[in-house]
C-alpha cells in the first residue's frame, strides 16, 4: 500500500531526521546484541545454547522477554482501536489473565520443565503417538505463520502513517533486521533484544499517555467522554453469546485463548525452560502476570483516551485514516508531533512489540521444525556445530516467508478480527490435545469399538 500523503499534511507535524535517529537506533541496538551473542558472546554451536540458551537464562529478563513478546504491536495499536469502536470490555482480559496463569502454574508448567523436552510436542508422542505430534507440530507452524506477518505489519502500517514511506518497504527492510539478529544470535539474542525493546515500550507509551491526558484535560474527562459515549460500560455481567465482547466472551473465551498462548505455546515454554531451576520458571511466570495484566488495563485507558480525544470528530469517518489501525499513529502526531523525536520514539516502541514477536516465533519455530521433521532425516552422528547450522537455516527460511506473507495482509480490512479468527483455527485443537492429555488419563489414541459393531 503506496502511502502518499505526507505525514504533514494529516498532522501538521513533519516526521523529522530526528524521529529516523530514534527509530533507527532502536534497529541497531537490537541488530549490535544479535550480533554480540552470534559472534563474541558464547557461541552459538549447539542445540541447547541456540534455542535455550544454554538454560542459564535468568528470571526477570525472561518475564520482560514474555511480555514484550505477547503483547505485540497487536496489542499496542488494534487493541486501543477496538476499545475506541466497541468499548472497554477488553479490560476483562486481565481475570482471565489471572486465570490462566494460575492454571500454568499449577498444570502445565511443571508438566512441561520436569520433561525438558526441546519442543513441547514430543510430549503428545509419548502421551498418545507420533501422529499427533506431527499434526500438532503442523497446526503450530501454521498458527505462527499467519502470527509473523501481523506482527511486523501492524507497526509497518503505523510507520508508514506518520512518515509517508511505503509500507511494504519499511516491513521489508525490518523483517529482515529482525531475521539476521534472531539467525546469528539464537535464544539469548531473543531474549535481550525482547528486554531492550520492553524498556522502549514503556517508557514510550507511558510519555504518550501522559501527553494524551493533558490534551483532552485528565482522566476525570477522559472517563465522563467514555460513559457518555457508552464506551465504558464494563459492569455488563451478560453471558449473551451474540454479543461481541461480552463479560462471558472474554472470561470463558479469554481465558481458553490465553491458555493456549503461555501454556501450551512452543515460543512460551521454550523460554521457561531456558532458566536453570523450577523456581526460576515459576518466578518469571509471576512476573510475566502481573506485567502482562497491568497493560491489559494500559491498552484499554489507552483507547478510551483516544475516544476521548476524538469523540465529537471520528478520523476514519472524516477520512483523515483510511483504516481503523492508523488511529493511534494519528492520534500520537496530534497531541505529540511537536515534540522533537517522540514520534520516532513512539514508532520505535511500536515496532520494538512486533520485531520481539517475530523474533520469538522465529525461534522457536525452528526448534519445532528441527525436532519434529527434519531430526528424523540426519543421523544420530550429526554434529552440534551442523546441528546449530541447520537450525539457522530453518530461522532464515521462515524469516522469508513471512516477510512475504505480509504482503498479502495488505488487502485484509479489520486487522485485528482477521488475527484473532485465523489464530483461533490452530490454537483451539491444539489446547485440547494438550489439556486432554495431561488431565484426562483414560483418552489415548485408539478408537476402540464396543462388541456387536
Amino acid at each position: 500500500m503506496e502511502v502518499t500523503t505526507p505525514a504533514s499534511s494529516s498532522y501538521g507535524h513533519q516526521f523529522t531526521w530526528t524521529d529516523y535517529t530514534f527509530f533507527g537506533g532502536m534497529l541497531a541496538m537490537s541488530t549490535i546484541i544479535g550480533i554480540y551473542f552470534g559472534f563474541f558472546g558464547k557461541k552459538q554451536n549447539t542445540a541447547s545454547e541456540y534455542l535455550m540458551g544454554g538454560k542459564r537464562m535468568h528470571a526477570i529478563p525472561i518475564a520482560a522477554s514474555q511480555v514484550a513478546c505477547q503483547i505485540s504491536a497487536t496489542t499496542l495499536l488494534a487493541v486501543p482501536a477496538d476499545i475506541y469502536k466497541f468499548g472497554a470490555n477488553y479490560m476483562w482480559l486481565s481475570v482471565s489473565t489471572l486465570l490462566v496463569s494460575i492454571a500454568v502454574y499449577k498444570i502445565y508448567l511443571p508438566v512441561f520443565y520436569n520433561l525438558q523436552l526441546t519442543s513441547i510436542y514430543e510430549y503428545l508422542q509419548m502421551r498418545f503417538d507420533r501422529k499427533m505430534r506431527i499434526l500438532s507440530s503442523f497446526l503450530t507452524i501454521v498458527s505462527m505463520l499467519v502470527f509473523c506477518p501481523v506482527a511486523i505489519y501492524i507497526p509497518s502500517l503505523a510507520f508508514a502513517q506518520v512518515s509517508g514511506v511505503n509500507v511494504m518497504l519499511v516491513a521489508s527492510v525490518t523483517s529482515i533486521i529482525c531475521v539476521f539478529y534472531t539467525t546469528v544470535g539464537g535464544l539469548k539474542a531473543v531474549v535481550w533484544t525482547d528486554t531492550f525493546q520492553f524498556v522502549v515500550m514503556v517508557i514510550t507509551f507511558s510519555i504518550v499517555f501522559v501527553m494524551g491526558l493533558s490534551s483532552v484535560g485528565g482522566f476525570a474527562s477522559v472517563v465522563d467522554r467514555s460513559i457518555a459515549g457508552r464506551r465504558f460500560e464494563v459492569l455488563d455481567f451478560s453471558f449473551d453469546p451474540t454479543l461481541r465482547d461480552s463479560f462471558s466472551a472474554l472470561i470463558i473465551g479469554g481465558t481458553a485463548q490465553w491458555i493456549a498462548f503461555t501454556g501450551t505455546n512452543q515460543a512460551v515454554l521454550q523460554k521457561y525452560l531456558s532458566v536453570p531451576t523450577f523456581k526460576d520458571a515459576r518466578s518469571a511466570l509471576v512476573i510475566y502476570t502481573i506485567c502482562i495484566s497491568i497493560i491489559h488495563v494500559f491498552a484499554v485507558f489507552m483507547g478510551l483516551l483516544v475516544y476521548a480525544k476524538y469523540w465529537n470528530c471520528d478520523p476514519l469517518a472524516s477520512n483523515q485514516i483510511s483504516r481503523i489501525e492508523q488511529l493511534l499513529p494519528h492520534f500520537v502526531m496530534e497531541v505529540a508531533g511537536s515534540l522533537p523525536g517522540l514520534p520516532g520514539v513512539f514508532i520505535a516502541g511500536v515496532f520494538s512489540a512486533g520485531l520481539s514477536s517475530l523474533s520469538a516465533c522465529l525461534n522457536a519455530i525452528s526448534g519445532v521444525i528441527y525436532e519434529d521433521f527434519v531430526s528424523h532425516f540426519l543421523s544420530k552422528s550429526t554434529s552440534q556445530q551442523r546441528i546449530s547450522n541447520v537450525l539457522k537455516v530453518i530461522v532464515a527460511g521462515m524469516g522469508i516467508v513471512c516477510t512475504l506473507l505480509v504482503f498479502i495482509l495488505d488487502n485484509v480490512k479489520g486487522i485485528f478480527p482477521f488475527y484473532i479468527g485465523l489464530m483461533a483455527v490452530a490454537t483451539g485443537p491444539l489446547l485440547g490435545i494438550f489439556t486432554m492429555g495431561l488431565l484426562v488419563p483414560f483418552v489415548n489414541s485408539k478408537v476402540r469399538w464396543s462388541k456387536g459393531r
